[in-house]
């Protein structure tokens, strides 16, 4: 499955580069720290509880806008049906060994954790939780 040209607010992204020397995300080391090492130059010099300040909380900013388009790859499944000279010398008439996974990988140049994820109906991801991968395992036995 495709989807191309929509935008996301990253705002989870946004929370993690709180200042307030909390949780925060690895995109946080990229900090300015001295004229000797300015970072990435995106993100500022940390202060002590002025997160709100620096990265504008509860604000929209296109620093947090990226780029949603995606290929997921949905539905793998493989399946093995034994031949009928082995099955017989066990005594089944016929079996067969399956197994599948669903979500199986995402493409995406999204950085946050599904580009899918959708917790208002806005495109704002804040939080959300990735669709899960399953894995089934499967044998099917005729007598």
């Amino acid at each position: 499955r495709y989807s191309g040209g929509n935008m996301i607010m990253n705002r989870t992204r946004q929370d993690l580069l709180s200042q307030n020397f909390v949780n925060n995300g690895t995109e946080i080391l990229g900090r300015w720290i001295s004229q000797e090492n300015p970072g990435d130059g995106m993100t500022p010099r940390q202060w002590s509880a002025r997160g709100t300040f620096i990265n504008l909380d509860n604000a929209a900013s296109t620093r947090f806008v990226e780029k949603g388009d995606f290929l997921r790859v949905d539905n793998i499944s493989l399946g093995y049906r034994l031949p009928n000279s082995i099955t017989r010398k066990l005594g089944i008439d016929r079996m067969r060994i399956y197994g599948s996974v669903q979500n199986a990988y995402v493409f995406t140049p999204y950085k946050g954790l599904d580009p899918e994820t959708n917790t208002n109906g806005f495109g704002v991801d804040f939080n959300g939780n990735p669709q899960q991968r399953t894995f089934i395992v499967g044998l099917n036995l005729g007598f």
